[in-house]
């Protein structure tokens, strides 16, 4: 008989864990969500937990569905807590009343900052009803590309992107440039109706971010040549799939000229 205590005791223990796990998830059946709109019986359309806003904010409906749970007294509360980096801070409280007729309530926030908040829900008594982690994130404004003008000198200058050159002239031009074909590089060509007259070219290469909305230097080159040439070429291998854009100045960085190259898997 003594070497069943243990036994019992362990299956009463379990038994007891199983029960309070069964009336916690009972307890917090209500639902908090974070919608565009909301129907007139307390339904979430299209809800999410992240979104993407403009950067003059964005209305967010926060719904809260008490549902089938009991819930002592009629008031209820909304916190919304925002993330600095190393904890939650106060960002808007309020409180709103909970009907036998209607079981939920909607409250409209509208976001300006980018980050990460904790939305929930408590009674009287201070005990969270529901909770969720809302993620906000700002559209950078419209980009525009501003196109730099030409030096005089180089008004006329002809520049491409091909697979290779051949006898001075590029041989399969291209706008886009698939990973997956050779040749791996890409033939970079500049052309003067006279002669470059300058005896470096410099090039930056920039690939555009799409989240952010702009361009960001990834590399800078330059190459010697010789200034009576009147077209030149170089290399470059571009190693994943975006939108790309290269500059190239003279000696005196002079602005030459550039061109636009998509790369695709």
């Amino acid at each position: 008989m003594k070497n069943k205590l243990p036994y019992l005791k362990i299956k009463f223990v379990f038994t007891v864990a199983l029960i309070i796990a069964a009336f916690n998830s009972v307890s917090f059946a209500q639902s908090i969500y974070f919608a565009q709109s909301y129907t007139t019986s307390g339904k979430a359309i299209n809800a999410k937990n992240s979104w993407v806003i403009p950067p003059t904010g964005k209305s967010i409906f926060i719904l809260f569905n008490a549902e089938d749970a009991k819930i002592k007294g009629d008031m209820v509360y909304l916190y919304i807590d925002k993330f600095d980096g190393r904890k939650y801070k106060p960002y808007n409280t309020l409180s709103a009343v909970i009907s036998p007729e209607k079981r939920w309530f909607v409250h409209r926030e509208k976001f300006t900052e980018a980050g990460k908040y904790k939305i929930y829900v408590t009674d009287a008594r201070n005990r969270v009803l529901a909770s969720g982690i809302l993620r906000i994130k700002v559209k950078a404004p419209k980009f525009i590309d501003t196109k730099k003008v030409s030096a005089p000198y180089y008004r006329n200058v002809r520049m491409t992107f091909s697979e290779w050159v051949i006898g001075g002239k590029p041989f399969r031009e291209m706008k886009v440039k698939h990973l997956s074909k050779k040749p791996d590089s890409v033939c970079v060509y500049l052309k003067h109706p006279d002669s470059l007259n300058t005896p470096i070219i410099y090039a930056d290469f920039y690939k555009y971010n799409d989240w952010a909305n702009r361009w960001e230097l990834i590399d800078s080159k330059e190459y010697a040549i010789l200034p009576m040439w009147d077209y030149i070429f170089f290399k470059y291998y571009f190693p994943e799939k975006g939108l790309y854009k290269v500059e190239v100045f003279d000696e005196k960085r002079q602005f030459i000229k550039s061109a636009y190259l998509k790369v695709e898997e």
